[in-house]
This record gives structure tokens, sequence and C-alpha cells, in this order.
């Protein structure tokens, strides 16, 4: 990607793993960019946002050189994949700067040309209106040669860095996407079912176990109370 010449790239990953993870791989990455160096690697954002156990986001903002971005997107998905994670989206966009500097060094070169003969007219100029209109044209023209100038070093600061963002969001990642066997694919299988036969069991003892305490509280209620009560309103037994 970096070889294409005059061509500005942006990369973007969003990476799905354990919450628990999220915040300790975000370090590995931003100190994989401090390690480079400022002139190597700027961090320019960073987010982290936690909204319930399960409920993690994170990003990374960095400004890379060319030639290390691709690179370093590459690392940064392999720490993820170490930290029971995965790689869910990778996007990465090229916006084509060279042509538009070329078009803006070529306007600014005319604009300078004329710019030149309304100097030699103002020079020659008898009339005042007449340099005086002369020399308003000349302010103008200015102004856009500068605007074109301005334009030009923006350019050419999209190809100096190239931006790259990481967004880490919580969630499970898919095992067996990178299985080689059927057998490891069948294991993640088992695995997951496992998992989630636990959670079942789990959340539905959590849910069951408020009635069921009730329940267990009142009947203890009964045997130790409630039946002495029930004869003390009943009253004596008539015999036969």
């Amino acid at each position: 990607m970096t070889a294409a010449p005059g061509v500005a790239f942006s990369y973007a990953y969003l990476y799905t793993l354990p919450s628990a993870n999220i915040s300790r791989v975000q370090e590995l990455h931003a100190q994989a960019c401090e390690r480079l160096g400022i002139d190597k690697c700027r961090i320019t954002g960073m987010t982290y946002n936690v909204r319930g156990p399960d409920d993690v986001d994170a990003s990374l903002e960095v400004k890379l050189a060319p030639p290390l971005a691709r690179a370093f997107g590459r690392e940064g998905t392999h720490a993820v994949e170490a930290a029971d994670g995965m790689l869910s989206s990778a996007a990465i966009k090229g916006t084509d700067v060279g042509t538009e500097i070329a078009a803006a060094e070529s306007s600014a070169s005319t604009l300078a040309q004329d710019g030149k003969a309304l100097d030699r007219q103002i020079s020659a100029s008898r009339s005042d209106r007449q340099r005086a209109e002369l020399t308003q044209q000349r302010a103008a023209l200015e102004s856009q040669r500068r605007d074109l100038a301005a334009n030009v070093r923006g350019q050419r600061a999209l190809l100096a860095s190239t931006p790259l963002t990481f967004t880490y969001r919580a969630g499970a990642s898919i095992r067996s996407l990178h299985a080689t066997t059927p057998l490891m694919r069948a294991a993640d299988t088992a695995l997951a079912s496992v998992e989630a036969t636990v959670s079942f069991v789990l959340q539905a003892i959590a849910i069951l176990f408020a009635p069921l305490l009730a329940i267990a509280v009142l009947w203890l209620s009964w045997r130790w109370r409630g039946r002495r009560l029930w004869r003390w309103l009943r009253g004596p037994e008539a015999s036969d």
C-alpha cells in the first residue's frame, strides 16, 4: 500500500475480545507506538468506556510513518489474538492527493505568471485609477496563490503520516475461525456447548433462588409458629 506514490492511506481495525482484556491490549498497542519514537508514531486519541461487566469499548488513534503502518496493524492484530480476541473488520482507504498537489502547483504557477504580467502593467500605467484597479487584481491573485500554497502543504502533510485507528469491543471471539483440522473445530464446538450449558444452569439458579428461598422461609415459619397459631385460633376440639 505504501508503494503507491501520491496516495495517502488510512487504516482502521475493529477487534472483538473479552472485556477484561481490552484495557491491557489497548495499553500494549500504545506502548508499541511509544517505542517507535515520536518521529515515527504519535498517539492522537484514546478512549475507554465501561457500561457493564460485558459492555466495554475502547479506541486508540495514532499517526505513523507511512512505511510502518501495515506492519504496525499486523503486529497489533497478533497481540489481540494472543489475548483471546479476534479481528472483526479492517478497512484501508486511499486518497489520491498527488493529483491534487500537481493541479494546485500548476494553478499556482499560472497565478505567478499572471502576477508578473500585472506587475508590468502597474509599472507602465500612467493612470492612477487604472493603477488602483490593477493593484486590486494583483492582491486578489496573491490571495489565491496563498490559498493554493496552504492547500498543498495540507496535502503533503497527509502523505507524511498515516492515521491508524484501533477500535475494541467486548465479545466472544470465534475460536474455530482459524482452526486447521476438523478435530479442533469439533473441540471448540463442544467447549462452546459446555460453556452455554453451564451459563444457562447458573442463570436458572440465579433466577429461581429468590422464589425458592421465600417458599422455604414460609414453610419453616409454618412449621415453627403457624401450626400453634392455627390450633389457638380454632380452640380446643370437641371430644365425642
